[in-house]
This record gives C-alpha cells, sequence and structure tokens, in this order.
C-alpha cells in the first residue's frame, strides 16, 4: 500500500515532537516499563491497605471554619458526654420488663470500660424513683390518685395473700360486690388477666406478663403500645480498624442477649445514634462501592469486547486501569489518609475516567493498523493523534474534580483532589503502561475484525443533513429545561441519604415519627443562669417549638400541691404497700384449682344475673379462659402441673412488687431544686465552666423540608449560635450549595480558558461550552422530571459532567477541523465517534453502578451521573456537528 511505503511524517510542533520521542522511547524499554508498573501497583497497593482510613462523620464534610462546625466543635468541648454516642432503645409491651432490661443491659456495660467510655440510663435511679410522682402535672397526678386510690381493695387483698389463690380469690370477692365497689373499672384489669391467659394456654414461649403499671395508670391491656427505655452508651472507637465502633457493637449484642432480651421474652434492642448511623452507613458505603467496582469492571469488560474485540487489547486496557486505581488509591492515603462518605466513590469514577483514555487510544491504534501503517510507525502514530486530546481531556476533567477545593465542601474538595489527580495517573498509564503492552503483544495481535463496523448512516450524519432542524430542536430543548430549573430542589435531610433498611436509620426514623420522642433537635449553649431563664422563655414561646428544655426542666412546678396529694393518697393506701405478705409454703394445687372454680362459678352468676354489666364482655372471656387453665392443669402429671401454675403466678404477678415498692418511695417525695438533682444528670445539661445547655424540640415533623427551615430558622433568630443536627441539616446544605455554585461558576471559565488554549480559537472553545451548557442544563432539567432532587452527594455530578463532557467535545471538534472532506461526513463515520460511544457507554456501565447500591446518596449519585452522561453525549453528538458546520 501507498501508506506502507512512505517516509515517515515530520513532528509539526514540539509537543508532537515530545509525543513521538515519548512512545518511542516506552517502545524501546517496554519490558521495564511494565516491570517498573507492576513493582509500584504492588507497592502502592500494601501501602493504601494499611494507610487509608474511612471517616464517616457528616461534620467533617465541610471546612472547620465555617461557624457551624466551630459551634459544634464548642459544644463537644463543652459537653463531651454528647460526642460519639450511641443510642440503645430496648423495646418490649411490658413497661417493667423493658426497665428491668434496660437497667441489666447498662449495669452489664458499665463493666467493660476497655470499649465504653460511660453509660447512662435517663430517668433512672433511686432520685427518680423518689421523686416519679411530682413530674406530671396537676390534673394527671389527681387522676392517677383517684385510679390508684379506687384499686385499694384489690391492692390490700393481694398483699395479705401474694399468691394465684389470692389473685382469684380477690377477683372473686370484687366481682361479686361490684355493685358496691362501683368506682372501680373492671375491664382493664380482666382484659390485662386474659391476654397473660392467654399467652400462657398458647404454648408460644414463656407467658407475656401482667403491667402492673399500666394497670394502675388506668391503660387497659391492647392500649398500652410499645414501652421503650433508651441507654445512652459512648463507645471506645478503634480507629486503627475499617469499623471503628464494630466491637463495641458487638459486645452491646451480647450483653442483650445475656440479660434475656430476645423475642422469647417479648424484648427487642435497636441500636441507633450518631455512631451507629455513621458505622452502618460505613458499612453499606463500602460494600456498595465494592460491588459496583466489581461490577463496573465485569460491564467495561463486556463494553470494551464489543468496541475492541481484541482479547489482549482488552486485556492491556484492564490492566491499565487496575494499575491506576492502585496507584490513585496510594496517592489518596499518602495526600488524605482517609476516605469519606462521597471519595470512597473514586475507585468507580475513575473506572469510568481511566477507561476513556484506552477506549480512545486502543480504537486510535486499530484505525492507524487498518490503514496499512507500518508495524513500527502504528504505536506512535496513534500516540501522536491521540495524546494531545487526551492530554486536553485530562486536563479539563481534572477541572472538574479540582473545582471543589476551594470551597467550603471539604468532603467533597477531598473526592476531588483523589479523582483529578488519579485521572492524571489514569493518563501516565495509558501513554506508558498501554503502550509498552500493545508493543510486546502487536506481533500476535490483529486488526479488529469489526474495524469498519459502523452506526446507522441516518443517525450519524443527521446533525449535517439536518443541521437546522437539530439547532432548533436544540434551542426548544433549552428554553424548556430554563423553566423547569426554578423547579429543581435540594434535600436537606442526611437521612435520606443512608439506607433505609438499616437497623440505625429505621430506629431513628420510627423516634422521629413517635410524638413523645425527639432525636432531632437543636441545641443552644447559654453563659449563665439568668440568661437561661430569658432564652428558654424567648425558645418556648416560637410556635415551631414543641419544647425548651434546660435543667429547671427538672424541677416539678406546683410541689406543694403534689405533696400534699400524695399525703392524702398515702392514708388511703396505707401501710400494706410495705409489707406484702406471701405464702410460708407453697399453695397446694388442689387449693388452686378451688379458687379458679370458685371464681368461674361468681362470674357465670353475675352474667346470669339481669343487672347490667359494663365488664361482660371480657368477664365471659375470663370464665371461657380460666376453663381452659382447668382443662390444662387435668391434662398434666403432677410436676407438670405445679411448674406450669408457678409459671402463670409469676406472669400474673411478678410485676406487681416492684410497682408496690415504687409507689411506696414515690409517696415518700420531698420538695426539691436544682442543688438536689443528681450529679450525673447535672453535668448533662450544665458543664464544668459553666455552659448551661438548652435542647430545643420541634412542634412539626421536620422530616419535611419547608418544616426543617421554618424551625431551623426561627431558632437561629433567637439563638444565632444554635447548634444540632437540624441546624446543621441546614446550615451544611446551604454551604454546600454555595459550593456547587462556585465550583460549577469555576469550572465553566477554567475549561473555556483550557479550551481556548488547547483548540487555538475562541469560536471553537465558545462552542464546546455552548454545548457542555446545554447539556448541563438539560441534565438537571431531566433530574426534575424523573423526581430526584440534589442531595449532600448527587451535587458534586454537574461540574464533574462539565469536566467529563467537554472531552467528547475536544475529541470531535479535532477530528472535523483535520478532515479534509467539505462535508465533514468521513469525520462522523471515522473512530472518534465511535470511540465517544463506547467510551460513553463504558462510563455510563462504570457509574451506573452507583446507582445500585444500597446506600442511596451514593445510588442518587450513580443515577444523575448516568443520565447526565448520555444527555452530553447525545449534545456533543449532534450539537457540535451541526454549530460547526453553521458557521462554515
Amino acid at each position: 500500500m501507498e501508506r506502507a511505503s512512505r517516509v515517515e511524517e515530520k513532528p509539526r510542533n514540539t509537543f508532537e515532537s515530545f509525543v513521538q520521542s515519548w512512545t518511542k522511547g516506552v517502545m524501546r524499554f517496554a519490558r521495564w516499563v511494565l516491570l517498573a508498573w507492576t513493582l509500584v501497583a504492588i507497592g502502592a497497593g500494601l501501602f493504601a491497605v494499611n494507610n487509608l482510613g474511612l471517616d464517616a462523620d457528616v461534620t467533617h464534610m465541610v471546612s472547620a471554619e465555617l461557624p457551624v462546625r466551630k459551634a459544634q466543635d464548642k459544644y463537644r468541648q463543652a459537653f463531651p458526654q454528647y460526642a460519639n454516642l450511641m443510642v440503645l432503645v430496648v423495646e418490649g409491651e411490658v413497661p417493667e420488663s423493658v426497665d428491668d432490661a434496660a437497667e441489666a443491659l447498662a449495669s452489664r456495660l458499665e463493666q467493660d470500660q476497655r470499649l465504653f467510655q460511660s453509660v447512662y440510663v435517663p430517668g433512672a435511679g433511686p432520685f427518680f424513683e423518689t421523686h416519679a410522682l411530682l413530674y406530671p402535672n396537676l390534673d394527671e397526678l389527681q387522676e392517677l390518685a383517684d385510679q390508684m386510690a379506687a384499686a385499694q381493695p384489690i391492692l390490700g387483698q393481694l398483699t395479705t395473700d401474694f399468691s394465684l389463690r389470692g389473685l382469684f380469690n380477690t377477683l372473686a370477692t370484687v366481682i361479686g360486690n361490684v355493685d358496691r365497689n362501683d368506682t372501680i373499672e373492671l375491664s382493664p384489669v380482666l382484659n390485662a388477666v386474659n391476654a397473660t391467659l392467654r399467652s400462657a394456654l398458647s404454648d408460644e414461649g414463656p407467658p407475656s406478663p401482667l403491667s402492673w403499671r399500666a394497670l394502675l395508670q388506668g391503660k387497659s391491656a391492647d392500649e398500652g403500645g410499645v414501652a421503650r427505655r433508651f441507654v445512652l452508651v459512648q463507645p471506645q472507637p478503634d480507629y486503627r480498624a475499617l469499623f471503628p465502633v464494630a466491637p463495641a457493637i458487638a459486645a452491646i449484642r451480647n450483653a442483650a442477649t445475656a440479660v434475656g432480651v430476645n423475642d422469647a421474652q417479648g424484648l427487642r434492642l435497636r441500636i441507633t445514634g450518631g455512631l451507629a448511623l455513621e458505622h452502618e452507613e460505613m458499612q453499606t458505603v463500602t460494600k456498595g462501592a465494592g460491588l459496583a467496582l466489581a461490577m463496573a469492571l465485569l460491564l467495561v469488560t463486556a463494553t470494551l469486547f464489543v468496541g475492541l474485540g481484541s482479547f489482549r487489547m482488552i486485556l492491556a486496557s484492564l490492566l491499565t486501569l487496575m494499575a491506576g486505581l492502585i496507584v490513585t488509591a496510594a496517592f489518596a492515603a499518602a495526600a488524605i489518609g482517609h476516605l469519606n462518605m462521597i471519595s470512597i466513590a473514586f475507585a468507580v469514577l475513575n473506572v469510568g475516567l481511566g477507561i476513556d483514555f484506552a477506549i480512545h487510544f486502543c480504537m486510535r491504534y486499530q484505525e492507524v493498523k487498518s490503514q496499512g501503517e507500518p508495524s513500527a510507525r502504528i504505536l506512535i502514530s496513534a500516540a501522536k493523534h491521540v495524546t494531545p486530546s487526551l492530554a486536553l481531556c485530562a486536563v479539563t476533567t481534572a477541572v472538574g474534580f479540582y473545582a471543589f477545593i476551594p470551597t467550603p465542601y471539604v468532603g467533597v474538595g477531598e473526592l476531588g483532589v483523589i479523582a483529578g489527580t488519579g485521572v492524571f495517573i489514569s493518563l501516565l498509564a495509558s501513554l506508558t503502561l498501554l503502550p509498552a503492552m500493545l508493543h510486546l503483544w502487536q506481533a500476535r495481535s490483529r486488526p479488529r475484525a469489526g474495524a469498519d463496523f459502523a452506526f446507522p448512516k441516518a443517525l450519524v450524519e443527521l446533525p449535517l443533513r439536518h443541521r437546522k432542524a437539530v439547532l432548533m430542536v436544540g434551542a426548544l430543548l433549552a428554553v424548556a429545561a430554563g423553566l423547569l430549573l426554578p423547579s429543581a430542589r435540594f434535600d436537606y435531610n442526611t437521612l435520606n441519604l443512608r439506607d433505609p433498611g438499616a437497623e440505625s436509620v429505621a430506629t431513628f426514623k420510627a423516634l422521629l415519627e413517635d410524638g413523645q420522642y425527639a432525636p432531632l433537635s437543636a441545641v443552644v449553649l447559654v453563659p449563665g443562669k439568668q440568661a437561661l431563664a430569658e432564652l428558654s422563655t424567648r425558645l418556648q414561646d416560637l410556635t415551631v417549638v414543641k419544647d425548651a428544655l434546660s435543667i429547671d426542666s427538672f424541677i416539678p412546678e406546683q410541689q406543694p400541691e403534689k405533696l400534699e396529694l400524695l399525703d392524702e393518697l398515702s392514708l388511703i393506701l396505707g401501710p400494706q404497700l410495705h409489707h406484702i405478705a406471701r405464702p410460708s409454703e407453697a399453695v397446694a394445687i388442689t387449693v388452686q384449682r378451688e379458687a379458679i372454680i370458685h371464681l368461674i362459678a361468681v362470674l357465670h352468676d353475675r352474667l346470669a344475673s339481669d343487672e347490667p354489666l359494663s365488664f361482660a364482655e371480657a368477664a365471659r372471656t375470663l370464665a371461657t379462659n380460666l376453663q381452659a387453665v382447668l382443662e390444662r392443669l387435668d391434662s398434666l402429671d403432677e410436676d407438670a402441673r405445679r411448674a406450669w401454675l408457678e409459671q402463670l403466678e409469676q406472669a400474673l404477678l411478678g410485676t406487681l412488687p416492684g410497682n408496690l415498692e415504687r409507689l411506696a418511695a414515690g409517696l415518700m417525695a420531698e420538695s426539691f431544686g436544682v442543688a438536689d438533682l443528681p450529679p450525673d444528670l447535672v453535668q448533662r445539661w450544665v458543664s464544668d465552666d459553666g455552659w448551661f445547655r438548652i435542647e430545643v424540640t420541634p412542634q412539626q415533623d421536620i422530616i419535611n423540608p419547608d418544616a426543617l427551615r421554618q424551625f431551623v430558622t426561627a431558632v437561629q433568630r433567637v439563638a444565632p449560635d444554635a447548634t444540632g443536627e437540624p441546624v446543621q441539616m441546614v446550615v451544611i446544605g446551604d454551604t454546600i450549595i454555595t459550593s456547587f455554585k462556585q465550583a460549577f461558576g469555576f469550572a465553566c471559565l477554567a475549561v473555556t480558558a483550557i479550551v481556548m488554549v488547547g483548540l487555538r480559537s475562541v469560536s471553537g472553545a465558545l462552542l464546546v461550552i455552548v454545548t457542555l451548557l446545554f447539556g448541563a442544563l438539560t441534565t438537571a432539567a431531566m433530574l426534575v422530571l424523573v423526581g430526584i432532587p440534589f442531595n449532600f452527594a448527587n451535587v458534586i455530578a454537574l461540574p464533574l459532567l462539565l469536566g467529563m463532557g467537554v472531552d467528547n467535545g475536544i475529541h470531535l471538534l479535532r477530528r472535523l477541523r483535520s478532515s479534509n472532506d467539505p462535508s465533514k461526513r468521513a469525520a462522523m463515520h471515522s473512530s472518534t465517534p465511535r470511540a465517544m460511544v463506547f467510551s460513553a457507554l463504558t462510563t455510563a456501565a462504570s457509574f451506573g453502578n452507583l446507582s445500585f447500591s444500597g446506600h442511596p446518596g451514593t445510588a442518587s449519585l450513580g443515577l444523575v451521573l448516568v443520565i447526565g452522561i448520555v444527555i452530553m453525549l447525545l449534545s456533543t453528538l449532534y450539537l457540535v456537528p451541526a454549530l460547526y458546520t453553521a458557521r462554515q
């Protein structure tokens, strides 16, 4: 062929001369290049494994110089017991069992000082047992006193005979004389007994205990709901490990099992709080990143097979990609030292970006080889044509990453440092390691069988044949996208970035839905007692605030009136609360049977009378259940009967003594003030250096973004230095939006300047930038249409897409400019558009795997990037040729 015999073409400029010399050097020392990269990759891999950590703290995602970070740091210094906190939620149907389990769990964890700094059970201890009855308001206490006074006949008889016999005989007496004791509402008592009897007869584990606390508070068995008790734990994180609190969580679960927190006991442990959320987010992100990386490599390999068709070329591309990734990970370990919840995606990002260089190089290599270029010149010619574009693309892509470095969004700035530098590392690998392997293997490689493969002619030539129509459609789409853009929104809620199926997230949301608990609250620090009272009042008066709690909130109001009421109740209940008479010996089974039979008879007599009974349905059910108890006893042998009755007695009466003891202690309450509060409580509201803490809880569900902003705005008007999770969500979110605008503007300016210098054409640079801005605008509009909000993770997508999208514009514009065909159709049928398509496919395949991550933030980033890549590709393929030929 004529091309094969021509004299070697001289370099047209210094850069081409450098590329030519560089490539010749790589070919000459190919084996040494391969060995050097192998050694570097091994060393880099070992360094990364031993030095690269993970930081899941969301507050570290923004600059420490921001006021919100300083306020949070100040709060943690004043109250270190609220830093690195886990909240253990013990749940169950029986409040007494929940309390006992929570206190037993806390006691066990306190013994392990190696894993836990502190363990605290809010509301526990002798102080609260003694003064518990002073905390309800006066009306609630009066109602409680009336209920306990009405229950006095039952309590009085039970304390004289604390056994099944005593319970059944007491019920028989009260039911038989209900007309003379009509102040007693028997339905709650009978329903509670029925629930325990049904549980005992079901043989589905131990019978459910009867809650005497619920009965004394006037609650029926079916309205008590789920009882919860919190244990606040500060673990000792091991930051040398990938999951620093994993040993502490394992110890907590082992301790819960040891104290009987399990389904058989009707108890459940759920773990949430800041550290637990971070721990499970780390697990989700690392698992998702590993799976996404594996799937990305698999899909990239499949796409390479379609695009390149050469096993050796595919293998060389993949090895180049992996070497670049490993060295980038080592750079991350050396430059940053850790990954955060966003920068951990660098591997998948660099898979998509790094493989682009290999694709363009290999496709140009195939094109040159198919044209009959001498074997010694193939690599040099391919490198000479593709390296300028690759180098320019690397710079513009890195700019998209580096754009966040000057902003306060440190988390994405770290990603920018890692991934941006990774782009240059991938470029270096593609210009050294890849050509070295291609040179060593070129004797056995062959031109791709499908090198002449072309996309449908009508689609390829559409922007050339129908230029005006393409430009008109583009203009209409730009206008429509501009109209949709104001509807784009930002999701401030960091919970929405976490796996909703994770225990910590599900528990946190469950607590938010429960009006009695407020895990999301603002915190205000006040320097003195006088300022505390004034600021607490101003915050409490806000319509968006439910409570403004401080140390003063633990001092009950109307103490004299409440103490007078407790004195009256003490006289009514008498000394029986202090003396529970247990039988001196086991009650005979026959005696207990007689008590059951007697109660059944009394129930039948009352049900047979003409007198209407408010508890008739419950009495009828009780009679049926007691008859079933007799039948069960008849079916058992002597030992089994006694064991079954002992278990039933414990279920029916086991919680009563503790409740009577608490009630007796509560009746001994005395008036108190702040000075009398327990020290461990005071330390959680007043710091050692005199700061007073106010916890401000929202009136509305602040999962709603509008309610969240209203709450934070109102609190900050009164207390500008407020901190806490809601404040951080809004302020950090606003910071990220500002950072995004700054980064996007910087990326636009920098990319425009770089393209102008690289292409040496102002009009060409503007053509590329206009296309990119069109792609960014339509991408944002598409997100509005499909209902994807911007969030802390995916907001980085548009600057990245700007940097990546410019690559295609540069490649295609350089090909159009170098084409001698006036119609430019030859350029559209060359390897460049094919490389653009396959490069986009591999990048989309890589990023697309992020959208299947269990971490919603990572998934949204992947989805936004895929949508953006497709739109950027179509924009470049159709608008660049149309605009370029329109100006000619």
